[in-house]
Protein backbone atom coordinates (compact mmCIF):
# COMPACT_ATOMS: atom_id res chain seq x y z
CA UNK A 1 0.00 0.00 0.00
CA UNK A 2 0.79 3.62 -0.82
CA UNK A 3 -0.11 6.33 1.65
CA UNK A 4 -0.33 9.63 0.67
CA UNK A 5 -0.65 12.97 2.38
CA UNK A 6 -2.53 15.72 0.92
CA UNK A 7 -1.87 19.23 2.19
CA UNK A 8 -3.71 22.06 0.75
CA UNK A 9 -2.06 25.25 2.27
CA UNK A 10 -4.13 28.73 2.10
CA UNK A 11 -1.31 30.80 2.41
CA UNK A 12 -3.61 33.70 3.93
CA UNK A 13 -3.14 34.34 7.88
CA UNK A 14 -7.04 34.65 8.14
CA UNK A 15 -9.05 31.73 8.65
CA UNK A 16 -11.41 32.37 5.76
CA UNK A 17 -12.19 28.50 5.07
CA UNK A 18 -14.15 25.69 6.24
CA UNK A 19 -15.41 22.43 5.73
CA UNK A 20 -12.46 21.21 2.96
CA UNK A 21 -12.72 17.69 0.88
CA UNK A 22 -10.52 16.43 -0.98
CA UNK A 23 -11.43 15.20 -4.13
CA UNK A 24 -10.01 13.21 -6.80
CA UNK A 25 -9.97 10.84 -9.20
CA UNK A 26 -9.37 7.83 -7.44
CA UNK A 27 -12.75 7.57 -6.31
CA UNK A 28 -14.97 9.54 -9.08
CA UNK A 29 -14.32 12.75 -7.29
CA UNK A 30 -16.23 11.90 -4.28
CA UNK A 31 -15.62 14.38 -1.45
CA UNK A 32 -13.52 13.09 1.41
CA UNK A 33 -13.19 15.29 4.62
CA UNK A 34 -9.85 17.25 5.30
CA UNK A 35 -8.76 17.66 8.55
CA UNK A 36 -7.36 21.61 9.88
CA UNK A 37 -4.01 22.31 9.61
CA UNK A 38 -1.16 25.06 10.45
CA UNK A 39 1.22 25.57 8.07
CA UNK A 40 4.88 26.42 8.71
CA UNK A 41 4.06 30.14 7.86
CA UNK A 42 1.83 29.94 10.69
CA UNK A 43 -0.91 30.21 8.10
CA UNK A 44 -4.28 27.70 7.89
CA UNK A 45 -4.43 24.62 5.77
CA UNK A 46 -6.34 21.08 5.81
CA UNK A 47 -4.79 17.95 5.08
CA UNK A 48 -6.12 14.08 4.60
CA UNK A 49 -4.39 11.16 3.96
CA UNK A 50 -5.15 8.53 1.11
CA UNK A 51 -3.99 4.87 0.87
CA UNK A 52 -3.34 3.54 -2.48
CA UNK A 53 -3.23 0.09 -3.90
CA UNK A 54 0.49 -0.52 -4.74
CA UNK A 55 -0.38 -1.37 -8.74
CA UNK A 56 -1.11 2.51 -9.03
CA UNK A 57 2.80 3.73 -8.38
CA UNK A 58 3.30 5.81 -11.11
CA UNK A 59 0.23 6.80 -11.79
CA UNK A 60 -0.86 10.77 -12.53
CA UNK A 61 -3.63 11.35 -9.82
CA UNK A 62 -5.63 13.85 -10.21
CA UNK A 63 -7.06 15.75 -7.18
CA UNK A 64 -9.02 19.21 -5.75
CA UNK A 65 -10.01 20.67 -2.72
CA UNK A 66 -13.72 22.27 -2.04
CA UNK A 67 -14.61 24.35 0.87
CA UNK A 68 -16.97 26.75 2.40
CA UNK A 69 -16.38 30.34 2.11
CA UNK A 70 -17.58 33.45 2.70
CA UNK A 71 -19.00 33.47 -1.01
CA UNK A 72 -20.70 30.07 -0.80
CA UNK A 73 -20.24 26.71 0.13
CA UNK A 74 -18.68 24.28 -2.03
CA UNK A 75 -16.20 26.17 -3.72
CA UNK A 76 -13.36 24.87 -6.00
CA UNK A 77 -10.45 25.99 -4.08
CA UNK A 78 -7.70 25.36 -6.07
CA UNK A 79 -7.38 28.43 -9.00
CA UNK A 80 -4.23 27.96 -10.97
CA UNK A 81 -4.18 26.55 -14.22
CA UNK A 82 -1.46 24.77 -15.98
CA UNK A 83 0.23 26.46 -18.76
CA UNK A 84 -1.72 24.83 -21.68
CA UNK A 85 -4.78 26.59 -23.59
CA UNK A 86 -5.73 22.70 -24.53
CA UNK A 87 -6.42 21.61 -21.04
CA UNK A 88 -9.34 22.13 -18.43
CA UNK A 89 -6.70 21.05 -15.85
CA UNK A 90 -5.34 23.40 -12.83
Amino acid sequence: MITVDFVYLTGIRRSLFSNARLAGDWNGWADTPMADCTADDGCPGFTSTVTFDDSRAGDVVRWGVRLDAASGPNAWAVMTEIQDAQSSDR
